[in-house]
């Protein structure tokens, strides 16, 4: 199904309107997109057409049970000053690399799992080092 909008150029009001009803239409909440345009001196038209359905994403399997962080795993791991740093474009990022003294997360976390290292940093798990992939954020 296409729609055409339609506007003269010698007044200002009518652009002004055509131009809100094309901002609508062509956003995500209007379905269409610009499929042509035409002018002559004192109008213009534009032809919409309505936007292919979007293709269903495959369903996500379910995470795989992996082991969580376990006291001491060598790991490294993000602190909260480095996370704000982060957040705001400054600062290092590289984390901060020691062997886990104890766990603070329960269960696997999205973000990353809360451990305490031996020099007692605390910070969220970014790699671990001793079993890849245990623990760490699930972006």
């Amino acid at each position: 199904m296409s729609h055409t909008i339609r506007a003269n150029l010698t007044d200002l009001k009518s652009l002004a309107t055509a131009l809100k009803d094309l901002e609508w239409y062509t956003s995500p909440a209007g379905g269409y997109r610009i499929a042509g345009v035409a002018a002559d001196g004192s109008t213009a038209a534009w032809e919409l057409e309505a936007r292919p359905a979007e293709a269903k994403a495959a369903p996500v399997p379910a995470p795989e049970r992996r082991r969580t962080v376990e006291p001491g795993d060598q790991v490294i791991v993000e602190t909260k000053a480095q996370q704000v740093a982060r957040r705001f474009g400054s600062g290092d990022n590289a984390g901060v690399e020691g062997v886990v003294f104890r766990v603070l997360t329960r269960g696997p976390h999205p973000h990353g799992m809360k451990v305490e290292l031996r020099d007692r940093t605390v910070g969220r798990v970014l790699r671990n080092l001793t079993m890849p992939g245990a623990g760490e954020p699930t972006f």
